[in-house]
């Protein structure tokens, strides 16, 4: 039975990513990407590259905007055309970095004495509003209320890279108090003549009752290696964790967390048409938690490395404040606890869909699952559903499909008051229907383990600040309402709340 299973599975599987890829030949993308076939130019007005400038009115790097943009000198066209496709094309690419709010890509041309051209291309960039300090709330009915000083630069010295500094007061859902704070930052540089850089996080919550201070830190470092003809990533990090779990009880008052680890992005020869290549991309690490004097307790121990691979496609494009494109993957890992002997085989998959008609009305969509080939648990499965409380789903095999309607509703226009438009921001609304399958966890019946939430956001989109959207979101449990015929009742099923509220920063979908 399980061997069926399995194999059930796997044949569903590769039928959902073959149709995704057959699929997206036919989509029509908003701004197709051109790579010219160097091949197949002969004709006599030809266009080439020559050189390429960046004029940036801002904090960003010129080497982190050559990277982003990807225009390589040399590049040959057949026509001006499709030199004009192509650097359209860059720019959209550019403009999919909400940390800039304006690009312009222009060109000039020379004649040879072969009769084709030579362009010099001029990249034209303008930040955004990236820096940002405010007072912060959030009330979210998993984890409680969030009172918070928050500071954000979104473009850190310039590296497209979020600096994150937050001065936090919790209670949570269950009327526990802390205090506390969390900052990361990420520093890319060039490290013999190759990109690389460091990254670290500290969290800190002092907690008002008897629990010990949780800490939590880390620093890592990577580099980046072209010399295979794909990229290939090598990666480090050492971590220090005091009572992860903020309980009273956990017999390790401190451990260490080390890793290793070695990624590459291989493209293939699939396409997915105007989504461009399918990427495979293998991955192999190992992670040790452990403390110097003692064995840290049962579940942490031991050396696991593991292996991990791939196949990913997609192209996503912001027009105004909505999204156009599609992106998929497919994912293995393996993993094997070389003390414990416990192995960890999984597979998961995701496909996004979204969809625009100029920024005014919008449809995106997401299906996403997992299978556990060791029935190895997930918990915290309900983060993939609006209107069912995170704490209630877990299991060993999922599937969700979540589906939305983003609507402009407004502008408003602060500048007409105070003749800045500092404070002008766009206002959507969005209704959502939410589906889920959840096996190996709570209920053996069909009818226990599917899930069906609804409701209402709303989206806030500053102007000045386009990588800062605020997001409110009422959802109800579709099953319990019906059942009850009651907004408030808790559920049949488990009792829990039948509602979800959120109110925060950044997008479900």
């Amino acid at each position: 039975m399980k061997n069926r299973r399995i194999k059930s599975f796997l044949v569903v599987f590769y039928m959902f990513f073959m149709t995704i890829v057959t699929f997206a030949q036919e989509i029509p993308a908003s701004s197709p990407a051109v790579q010219p076939d160097t091949q197949e130019i002969v004709a006599a007005e030809v266009y080439t590259i020559r050189n390429v400038k960046f004029l940036i009115k801002g904090m960003t790097m010129e080497r982190i905007l050559r990277y982003k943009a990807d225009i390589q000198p040399g590049t040959p066209f057949p026509d001006r055309e499709s030199l004009e496709k192509y650097l359209a094309e860059r720019r959209q690419i550019l403009m999919n970095e909400r940390v800039l709010a304006d690009v312009n890509i222009e060109y000039t041309t020379s004649p040879t004495s072969s009769g084709s051209y030579l362009a010099d291309i001029t990249v034209r960039t303008t930040d955004s509003w990236n820096i940002i300090g405010l007072p912060y709330f959030r009330y979210d009915t998993n984890d409680g209320l969030l009172l918070s000083l928050r500071g954000r630069d979104y473009n850190f010295l310039g590296s497209m890279r979020a600096l994150v500094l937050n001065l936090d007061y919790t209670r949570d859902a269950d009327g526990k108090s802390s205090y506390g704070g969390y900052t990361s930052f990420g520093i890319p540089f060039k490290l013999l003549n190759h990109d690389a850089g460091l990254d670290a996080s500290q969290s800190l919550s002092v907690h008002a009752d008897d629990r010990p201070i949780t800490s939590l830190s880390s620093i890592g470092f990577w580099m980046r290696f072209p010399e295979p003809g794909f990229p290939l990533t090598f990666s480090a990090s050492q971590g220090l964790q005091f009572n992860p779990e903020a309980t009273s009880t956990d017999t390790d008052p401190y451990f260490f967390l080390s890793s290793l680890s070695l990624s590459a992005a291989i493209p293939t020869s699939l396409n997915a048409g105007k989504f461009g290549k399918i990427y495979y991309s293998p991955a192999i690490s190992t992670s040790l938690y452990w403390r110097p004097d003692v064995i840290v307790r049962n579940d942490r121990k031991g050396l696991t490395p593991a292996f991990s691979h791939s196949l990913s496609f997609g192209r996503v494009d912001w027009i105004e404040n909505m999204r156009n494109g599609l992106s998929a993957s497919i994912s293995n890992t393996l993993k094997y606890n070389l003390l414990t002997a416990v192995d960890t085989i999984d597979l998961d998959a995701s496909v996004q869909f979204h969809a625009t008609s100029g920024g005014k009305i919008g449809f995106n969509s997401r299906t996403m699952g997992f299978f556990s080939f060791t029935d190895s648990t997930r918990g915290s499965l309900g983060t993939n559903m609006r209107g069912i409380k995170t704490a209630r789903l877990w299991g060993t095999e999922a599937a969700f499909l979540s589906l939305e309607m983003p609507v402009k509703l407004f502008d408003f226009p602060t500048h007409l008051l105070i003749k800045k438009n500092w404070f002008d921001f766009e206002m959507q609304m969005s209704p959502f229907l939410d589906l889920g399958y959840v096996g190996g966890g709570s209920g053996t019946t069909l009818a226990d383990k599917v899930w069906y939430g609804t409701g209402l956001e709303f989206f806030v989109y500053p102007l000045r600040m386009r990588t800062f959207i605020v997001r409110a979101s009422l959802g109800f449990d579709l099953d319990a309402i019906i059942k009850n015929q009651s907004f408030t009742e808790p559920s049949p099923r488990d009792g829990y709340s039948p509602y979800e509220l959120y109110f925060g920063l950044g997008l479900f979908l």
